[in-house]
């Protein structure tokens, strides 16, 4: 992945392999960090991008986006699982009947 960033931006190997670590292995955020945009005369009078400060650790944050490419699995799973119910569609073969002869020696009644 160095190697990438060092070909996109022609920097030597110890700025590719900082800004990868960085940006947590992102090539296309530690390529981008490292790209020097020329000067122009109207550059002074555009703003900088403000990075946000959410008060959270860099452990945390990393909890998070973990977190949140989960969720977005998960929601994947469930709207294709929930887009074959409306369809009539059977899910995985049997589990269906799976689920009721469970319930029946369980006794646990259906809700």
């Amino acid at each position: 992945m160095a190697d990438t960033v060092m070909q996109f931006t022609n920097c030597n190997q110890k700025e590719a392999e900082e800004a990868l670590l960085k940006y947590h292995g992102d090539i296309y955020a530690a390529a981008d960090s490292l790209m020097k945009t020329p000067e122009i005369s109207g550059s002074k009078h555009i703003p900088k991008v403000r990075e946000i400060e959410r008060g959270l650790t860099p452990e945390q944050e990393e909890l998070c986006a973990t977190g949140r490419a989960l969720m977005d699995k998960l929601t994947a799973v469930s709207s294709a699982a929930h887009s074959k119910i409306r369809s009539g569609q059977s899910l995985a073969g049997g589990v269906v009947q799976e689920v009721d002869q469970v319930q029946a020696s369980t006794g646990v009644a259906k809700q």
